[in-house]
């Protein structure tokens, strides 16, 4: 079947994080291709790279070439194994119920700072000069920065005890017409 080039160079983006060398990434992941990420992963286990076509550009070079910059997502989402804590609203917490909460707390947050790094090191990976140039799809170049925006999504903490963040890769491929 032929693909739109969109979706080649996302499978070759999905394709490259699957190749990784064990003990490239500090936690086990698992990395699928789709369209839509819905938010909530509530059945989910563990950490779930979701790598999504999401921006084509196409300029015309001369008469006969051009070049597309094509914007990869890759959804970075984990279900929180700490619940976030909370405290007793309208009345004053006891010494016991803010030891807990400051307990919960720390427990969430040593959890968000290890998803953070693991954010860092997929973004380093991509930026590494080994893999500006995507292995299946050698056309495809690595342009500009790549942006993590949201770092993390803050409505989904306490709506679904959920993190997640997006890395934004671009590609530049050039293309005769």
């Amino acid at each position: 079947m032929t693909q739109a080039t969109d979706i080649q160079v996302a499978e070759a983006v999905l394709a490259e994080i699957k190749a990784a060398p064990a003990g490239t990434f500090t936690m086990p992941f698992r990395a699928e291709r789709i369209y839509l990420a819905t938010p909530d992963i509530a059945k989910l286990r563990g950490v779930l790279l979701s790598v999504i076509p999401a921006e084509l550009e196409s300029a015309l070079d001369t008469r006969t070439s051009a070049t597309e910059e094509i914007s990869i997502n890759i959804g970075i989402r984990a279900k929180l194994s700490n619940p976030l804590p909370t405290l007793p609203e309208h009345v004053e917490p006891t010494e016991d119920e803010l030891s807990a909460y400051d307990a919960a707390q720390a427990a969430v947050s040593s959890e968000m700072d290890a998803l953070r790094y693991f954010t860092q090191q997929v973004r380093l990976y991509f930026e590494h000069p080994d893999h500006r140039r995507l292995a299946a799809m050698r056309s495809a170049v690595l342009i500009g920065t790549i942006q993590n925006a949201p770092i993390y999504v803050q409505e989904h903490l306490p709506k679904f005890q959920q993190y997640t963040s997006i890395l934004t890769l671009t590609y530049k491929l050039a293309r005769t017409l």
